[in-house]
C-alpha cells in the first residue's frame, strides 16, 4: 500500500513539489532557480536520513512551502508546470520514507473536539447559519470566506498563522468550537479518487456535456454534514491537473491546507473557546 501510496504522491502536483523541494533542502549549493535541473542521489539518501528524524509538524511546515510553490494561481510560483518534473523514480525514497512514518497523521479522520472555527470579531456568526447553496461557492467548486470551515488544532503558531492565512496579524480573531448534538456523517477525502467518486456520485446537473464535473454541493450536504480534506488529502488531491482531466472532473482547488467545509444547519452553538492572542501566547517558541 505503501509504495502504491509513494507512487501517487510522485504523480500530483503538491507532492512532486514536496519531494523536490526536500532533496533541494539536502543539496550543497542548490538555488531555488534550478532546482529541478538536476537530482543528486546523495541529497536524496540525506532526504531520507532527514524524514526519519523529522517530526510531523516540520513536515506540514514542508508542505505549506509546497502548496504555495505549486499553486498556479501564486504569483511566486516558480513552477511552471510540475507534471513535467523530471526525477520524479529517482525521488520515490523520500516519499516513501515519509509514507512509511507519517501516513497515520496524514490521512488522520475528522475528530469534533479538535475542530476550531476562525473569525474575526468583526463577523457577524447569523450570516452563516444557513444551510449552503450554490451562492456559497465558485466556479471550480471552491468556497467563499462566507462559507462554514474548520481546521483541525495545528501545532505550531507558524502552521496555524499560514491557515488562517493571517501571517501573526489576528489578534482581533476569535476561536469558536462548534458544538453538535447529533451524530454526524464526514466524508473523508484522502486521494483524488475520493475528490472523484463525491463528484462521480454528487455532479453539478448544470455542467455542459463536454465540460467537467463539478461538485453539487446542495446534494452532498444532504447526505453528509461535513466534507473533510486531509493532508494526505493535499498531498494526492490538491491541484492535481492531470488526475481531474484525465477524469473529466474540475480540480480540488484553493483549499490549500487541511480543513472541514460545512453544512451550517448542523451545529447546534458557536462557543467561543479562546482569541488569537491567547493562543499565540500558549505556543512555546
Amino acid at each position: 500500500m505503501f509504495n502504491h501510496i509513494a507512487n501517487q504522491i510522485a504523480g500530483s502536483a503538491v507532492g512532486s513539489t514536496l519531494l523536490a523541494q526536500l532533496e533541494l533542502h539536502e543539496r550543497i549549493g542548490a538555488r531555488r532557480d534550478n532546482w529541478d535541473s538536476i537530482c543528486d542521489p546523495i541529497a536524496v539518501e540525506a532526504a531520507v536520513n532527514y524524514i526519519k528524524l523529522s517530526d510531523y509538524s516540520n513536515l506540514v511546515r514542508h508542505i505549506n512551502r509546497a502548496v504555495d510553490d505549486a499553486s498556479p494561481w501564486n504569483s511566486t510560483n516558480t513552477i511552471d508546470d510540475p507534471f513535467e518534473y523530471s526525477f520524479v523514480e529517482q525521488r520515490l525514497p523520500i516519499a516513501e520514507a515519509l509514507i512509511q512514518k507519517f501516513y497515520y497523521d496524514l490521512a488522520s479522520k475528522f475528530e469534533l473536539n479538535t475542530q476550531q472555527i476562525w473569525k474575526s470579531r468583526c463577523d457577524n456568526l447569523d450570516h452563516i447559519q444557513g444551510p449552503i447553496s450554490e451562492k456559497h461557492n465558485y466556479g471550480q467548486g471552491e468556497f467563499a470566506w462566507s462559507c462554514i470551515r474548520s481546521i483541525t488544532t495545528p501545532d505550531s503558531l507558524e502552521i496555524l498563522d499560514w491557515m488562517l492565512g493571517a501571517r501573526g496579524h489576528t489578534v482581533d480573531h476569535i476561536c469558536y468550537k462548534p458544538v453538535v448534538s447529533k451524530e454526524l456523517i464526514v466524508y473523508e477525502i484522502h486521494s483524488f479518487d475520493d475528490w472523484y467518486r463525491l463528484i462521480e456520485n454528487h455532479s453539478n446537473p448544470a455542467s455542459g456535456p463536454t465540460e467537467p464535473l463539478a461538485p453539487e454541493w446542495e446534494s452532498i450536504f444532504k447526505k453528509y454534514h461535513a466534507v473533510h480534506l486531509s493532508w494526505m488529502g493535499i498531498l494526492l488531491a490538491h491541484d492535481n491537473l492531470k488526475q481531474a482531466e484525465n477524469n473529466n472532473v474540475i480540480p480540488l482547488r484553493y483549499w490549500e491546507h487541511e480543513q472541514t467545509h460545512w453544512s451550517s444547519d448542523c451545529i447546534d452553538e458557536y462557543k467561543e473557546i479562546s482569541t488569537y492572542a491567547a493562543i499565540k501566547d500558549s505556543y512555546k517558541p
